[in-house]
């Protein structure tokens, strides 16, 4: 069984995220490029 190759992507999108205190907090992103002072409350819901 022969199995096709996917070539991997050049990069990930992805977004960091914490919480604390019962609330999520992203990392802001401009550009492309990580600001590692700004972080914003964002609303997060579990669903079931």
């Amino acid at each position: 069984m022969s199995e096709s190759k996917k070539p991997a992507p050049e990069s990930l999108n992805v977004l960091y995220v914490f919480s604390e205190n019962n609330k999520v907090y992203i990392k802001n992103t401009v550009n492309g490029t990580i600001n590692k002072e700004e972080w914003h409350p964002i609303n997060f819901q579990w669903r079931l």
